[in-house]
């Protein structure tokens, strides 16, 4: 079995990201990286380094997150270790052998964020939603509406934390569901892409909460997509509200 190593593995976590900075290492403060890392390390004998399928804000959580890694060596009983060793706040739902060349990141098809929005105040919820109590009061034909167009066009320049460094800003966004629980005085907003830019998510969010309070016309949105045009309101919605829910591999089964 020995000889079977460096193995490349599959860490499939979930965590609340509270207490942390984001999923990418930081020199100043802790993250969740920085978390697995040093429990990798200190399990294996030697420093290991770990590969995100993608980042995620300071706040923000995740229901499915994969991570990379290369094992120098065996270790039993892998998962349970691990779990026992890292904070009660990662959680470890699956270790998955691939072959050496497998990508948490490139090799991601399909991501997969959920986002809670409470119109009353739950103090069991203030770390992972976002209280709103005008919910009710908002257009939720026109948040449809504009669901439909985040389907339609792919350039999301205008809803994103500008990023010099990237070549594009195309998400090609295939689900976008404003699913709204009238008894529960909720609402969950699905969305899917193959990949997401800087803060666009919460920015979606953020436009939509616009776009039912009337601040912004479906009009001033589609030309947005449209032409890469800024929007005269550019709300960001908090990250605490914010879940990775799902990620999709070609060779991995849910």
């Amino acid at each position: 079995m020995e000889n079977n190593y460096p193995q490349r593995i599959f860490l499939e976590i979930s965590y609340d990201g509270s207490n942390y900075f984001g999923w990418q290492r930081q020199p100043e403060f802790i993250s969740i990286q920085q978390a697995i890392e040093e429990v990798l390390s200190k399990l294996y004998d030697e420093a290991v380094y770990v590969v995100g399928c993608g980042r995620t804000d300071t706040g923000v959580h995740a229901k499915r997150y994969f991570l990379h890694y290369d094992a120098p060596k065996h270790r039993d009983n892998l998962e349970f270790i691990l779990q026992k060793m890292l904070p009660a706040d990662i959680g470890i739902l699956a270790v998955h052998k691939v072959k050496e060349d497998a990508h948490a990141r490139f090799d991601a098809q399909k991501r997969c964020y959920w986002y809670f929005i409470n119109e009353t105040f739950d103090p069991f919820q203030r770390n992972t939603s976002y209280w709103y109590p005008q919910l009710k009061e908002l257009n939720f034909e026109n948040i449809q509406k504009a669901c439909s167009l985040f389907k339609s066009y792919n350039n999301y320049i205008s809803l994103c934390r500008f990023n010099p460094e990237l070549s594009n800003h195309l998400s090609y966004v295939n689900q976008a569901d404003w699913c709204y629980f009238k008894e529960e005085k909720r609402v969950i907003f699905k969305v899917s892409s193959n990949r997401f830019l800087r803060n666009q998510i919460r920015r979606m969010v953020g436009c939509l909460i616009d776009i039912g309070r009337g601040k912004i016309s479906l009009e001033e949105l589609e030309e947005a997509l449209k032409e890469g045009k800024e929007l005269k309101y550019q709300r960001t919605a908090p990250p605490q509200a914010l879940f990775l829910w799902n990620i999709e591999y070609p060779y991995l089964q849910d």
